[in-house]
């Protein structure tokens, strides 16, 4: 199904009269803006986690490559990356291969994750984005938060699902920190890519799939081999992406560059909260208008065990460096202070 149809007829019926920001741009994706190339011309990789088709990341992929392309002046040229390349600059979810603290930006499971907003807070006035600096540049890259699957994004699977027991029937798709989390369970996890989670979970292959958020699921195609769909998910805050620029060629760009990098990625995180909430009202319905998918509130005893078991694993990552340690201080001491009571006048 074609997402910007989806959305559209969906729309329609619901009577809300709601555009998708993003569509004209996408009209154009093709199109990758090419700066006009003189001499001492800087040229840029470009490389996303998702292809273009892939619903809703694929469109956000693509509209970042073309105003990469607009925003970078014609000192610099923006080149999609070869495979196998080692992309200047690359979008995607922010990885914890490298170490398991940058899953504290990426999204923390169950009740330990800061909605998207509160976690854009802590990066930007909280000290968050510094210590995400610190960490990154290890690791020879400048990070941006330029994307959000939303929240809730809902788990699928073919099975009633009453206790964590019945995860640890076979693997399950889950990414971040979960894979982690999993472990810690004792679930099986397993990589798939995004044009093969249908048929994986239709044919066994895997027995639940958390993935993007509820508008991707259902244009991606998952309620046809699905029956159930439990709401909020393992990761019910969502999960952010990364708009990351490998240091040296961040180390080759001009200031004018470096801020247009950065409200672009500012830009791009915006867009994909606004669709994701705009939007979860509608996939809420669609679901729900599904006769073959049962609609349920995630498990209260499986939500309970993943917290026990992400606090633990919090606790692991904290104690396995310095910088984690400080990572997670200044997040769970901003958490507390959006949970804290507020005095009334």
């Amino acid at each position: 199904m074609d997402r910007r149809t989806f959305l559209k007829t969906t729309t329609v019926a619901a009577g809300t009269g709601l555009a998708l920001s993003s569509t004209s741009a996408l009209a154009e994706a093709d199109a990758l803006a090419a700066p006009a190339i003189s001499r001492g011309t800087i040229e840029l990789s470009f490389a996303a986690a998702w292809a273009p088709d892939v619903p809703v990341f694929g469109d956000a992929a693509q509209r970042i490559q073309q105003r990469l392309g607009q925003v970078l002046h014609d000192r610099y040229r923006l080149v999609r990356a070869g495979p196998g390349d080692e992309a200047g600059i690359s979008f995607g979810p922010i990885s914890t291969d490298q170490h398991p603290a940058f899953g504290f930006f990426a999204g923390l499971p169950g009740s330990h994750g800061m909605e998207p907003h509160s976690l854009q807070a802590w990066l930007t006035v909280g000290g968050g984005q510094l210590l995400w600096d610190d960490l990154a540049a290890q690791h020879g890259f400048k990070p941006f938060l330029a994307g959000h699957t939303g929240t809730n994004p809902g788990v699928w699977t073919n099975r009633p699902m009453w206790s964590a027991a019945d995860l640890s029937a076979g693997p399950i798709v889950l990414t971040g920190l979960g894979q982690d989390l999993a472990r810690k369970l004792k679930f099986l996890t397993l990589d798939v890519p995004s044009n093969e989670l249908v048929g994986a979970l239709a044919s066994g292959r895997v027995v639940a799939v958390e993935w993007g958020n509820p508008v991707a699921a259902l244009v991606l195609g998952l309620p046809q081999s699905a029956t159930h769909f439990y709401t909020g998910g393992i990761h019910r805050n969502g999960t952010a992406f990364g708009l990351n620029v490998r240091l040296a060629a961040w180390e080759r760009l001009d200031t004018a560059a470096r801020l247009a990098i950065e409200d672009l990625a500012a830009r791009e995180f915006m867009v994909a909260v606004a669709e994701s909430s705009t939007h979860a009202q509608i996939a809420e319905q669609a679901i729900a208008s599904m006769p073959a998918i049962e609609v349920a509130n995630f498990p209260l005893s499986v939500a309970a065990a993943i917290d026990q078991a992400a606090t633990e694993l919090i606790h692991e990552i904290a104690t396995g460096s310095p910088d984690a340690a400080r990572i997670r201080d200044s997040y769970l001491a901003f958490r507390s202070r959006l949970t804290a009571p507020h005095l009334s006048s």
